[in-house]
């Protein structure tokens, strides 16, 4: 990317400034800085050093309501800027009064947010005012900031369909409005849906960072790791292609921080983002090495610390997690991070109370944030208190629909609570956003097998493997027959054992209607023998699963929990021998069940039956 593509990315960042959009604006210059030399675009465009300057001394009104905004006077700074717009119509005046427009409606979104209640999370009156002010214009005085504004409305008036074409138009319009990227990301939950956007935005450069970083965060939700560790070298190759900067980034493909350490600020970003990517995929000792570095090299950076305290809390590292805890709090108390990190920290410690009033003041800091209702419900959870967790949870899914941990939440409280019907529902929504964790369908499974309905769970049992073996292809670990992951919970096993059921059922069944003479079709009776049938393929089946399970086992991939499913897989396989006089490589199997009486015996039958047979 050459520093005219690094001109218009710091021109972007003042556009977000001027409208008081920090966050965007802050993303921004921290891509203008990775995209190319500043120094040489102060030189060739030195009109963008003096944006600012230039709109302060043309209107006192913009820069009244501009310090407004920034003492979070809202309500002062929207009535400032509800003066009349002047009658003459230059592009300087147009362009002024746009940037007044989206300013105030921006104050009126920002006090209607302020002021919501619990009872009352709207106020319909202040959000039509603000759409009768956009739409009072002419379609050729809107800007992408204009269409980002009314996307905002839309949200807040859950009109999820509008709120995406507003967001479209916007990025279209305007491709590096941060801000409306980030909303977007939000509605997109598959990678169908992914590709459908990018059909809608195809008027946007294929080179333009914000488009690349949008598609890493999709896929980061939606895919595989190997697909966002992709979509992240994408985002390398954009960034690094000045060679001025190219030993300055972070090294994608090792995953490791290469970088030059006299310019720290530089990589932080991408970096960053890969350890978040690695967080999300639930590899929680890479995401720590890469916090690790992040935060050695900006040590007052506070950005993902509730990831990173997460990570921690998987890993049980309370002495990390407290001098975590205490960096922050000297930092910023203030920051809805800090606040998770804290909480984590005394949850480990089995604090709960303390640990639930440091979520609750990270919601009330920051009360757009699902992830700490997430966690009050954990704590209240090991508080025993199930009620209470199930409301926190359904608060947490009503603000962001996409959190697939507070749905995944509720489908195991659910389950826990012997509800099946009811944790199916909440294991469909967690697996419906995130269908490459194995744990959401097992626990999609398991729901399936409470309610008997065996062929629908053995199928989520071979999706959860699936998914397992895809989420570890990338580093070059597979999982095989004997567990489907840490939380996929042993789901061959799983699956042999209702093939064993289904057999079972099935010779039930075909005793019963040999019993009655069968069921009579077209004048024969047939049904015994379909039964008989089924019962067969079914415990085929069931044997093809166990051998799997005692082959995981004997390879040595197995733990000591699975110690047991191997030999439950040998007493299987040689009573299934025994029962079908099919003998190949059963001595495998006869030698894993010396450990137990029982097996002694079973071992000695089926040598009895083997030794008649060779006679």
């Amino acid at each position: 990317m050459d520093s005219n593509s690094a001109t218009a990315l710091l021109h972007a960042a003042v556009e977000c400034r001027q409208r008081c959009l920090h966050a965007s604006s802050l993303w921004l210059s921290e891509m203008a800085l990775l995209a190319g030399n500043l120094d040489e675009v102060r030189q060739e465009h030195p009109e963008h050093n003096q944006t600012q300057e230039h709109i302060n001394h043309t209107d006192a009104v913009l820069v009244h309501a501009q310090g407004l905004f920034s003492m979070n006077q809202f309500s002062r700074a929207a009535a400032a800027l509800s003066q009349p717009t002047p009658s003459n119509r230059t592009s300087k005046s147009i362009q002024l009064d746009r940037k007044k427009r989206f300013l105030r409606g921006y104050a009126m979104l920002l006090q209607h947010d302020a002021t919501a209640t619990e009872a009352k999370k709207n106020d319909p009156e202040l959000l039509a005012t603000v759409l009768r002010e956009l739409e009072a214009l002419e379609k050729s005085d809107w800007d992408g900031f204009l269409h980002f504004l009314q996307a905002l409305v839309h949200k807040r008036l859950k009109r999820r369909d509008r709120t995406y074409a507003s967001l479209v138009a916007a990025v279209c319009a305007y491709p590096h409005l941060w801000a409306a990227w980030e909303e977007l990301v939000l509605h997109v939950n598959s990678f169908d849906q992914l590709q459908k956007t990018l059909q809608h935005v195809a008027s946007v450069p294929q080179a333009s960072v914000c488009l690349q970083y949008f598609i890493f965060l999709v896929k980061k939700n939606v895919c595989t790791i190997a697909d966002a560790s992709q979509q992240l070298s994408v985002l390398y190759s954009t960034l690094s292609s000045s060679a001025q900067n190219s030993q300055q980034l972070l090294n994608i493909n090792s995953g490791i921080n290469t970088t030059n350490q006299t310019s720290p600020s530089i990589n932080v970003t991408l970096l960053l983002a890969e350890a978040s990517m690695f967080y999300h995929h639930q590899d929680h000792p890479t995401s720590v090495a890469l916090f690790e570095q992040v935060y050695a090299q900006s040590p007052f950076l506070l950005d993902k610390v509730d990831e990173y305290a997460n990570a921690l809390y998987v890993l049980e590292d309370g002495s990390r997690l407290s001098h975590l805890a205490h960096r922050c709090t000297q930092i910023d108390a203030f920051r809805p991070e800090t606040c998770i990190a804290i909480a984590n920290y005394y949850s480990l410690r089995r604090e709960h109370e303390k640990a639930v009033t440091y979520l609750k003041r990270a919601v009330a800091l920051d009360a757009g944030n699902s992830l700490p209702w997430t966690l009050i419900g954990h704590e209240y959870l090991e508080m025993k208190n199930q009620n209470a967790a199930i409301e926190v949870y359904r608060k947490a899914v009503d603000i962001n629909d996409r959190d697939f941990r507070a749905w995944y939440a509720l489908g195991n409280l659910y389950q826990m609570l012997r509800m099946p019907l009811y944790a199916l529902f909440y294991f469909q929504k967690a697996t419906a956003l995130k269908c490459y964790d194995s744990r959401f369908w097992c626990g999609l499974a398991s729901c399936y097998e409470d309610l008997k309905n065996y062929p629908d769970a053995i199928k989520c049992y071979k999706r959860a493997i699936s998914a397992d073996e895809k989420l570890h292809m990338s580093s070059g670990v597979v999982h095989g027959a004997s567990s489907a992951s840490d939380g996929g919970g042993g789901a061959m096993i799983k699956i042999a054992r209702l093939y064993n059921k289904m057999s079972l059922a099935f010779d039930v069944s075909g005793a019963a209607l040999d019993g009655f003479g069968g069921a009579v079709v077209n004048g024969k009776s047939g049904g015994g023998e379909r039964a008989a049938s089924s019962a067969v393929g079914t415990a085929a089946a069931a044997a093809a699963c166990y051998r799997a399970v005692f082959s995981a086992g004997s390879d040595g991939q197995a733990s000591e929990v699975n110690h047991a499913d191997a030999y439950e897989a040998a007493e299987f396989l040689v009573r299934h021998a025994i029962a079908t006089h099919q003998f190949a490589g059963v001595r495998l199997y006869l030698d894993a069940l010396e450990e137990t009486e029982d097996g002694k015996a079973l071992a000695r039958e089926c040598r009895a039956v083997m030794n008649s047979k060779s006679k």
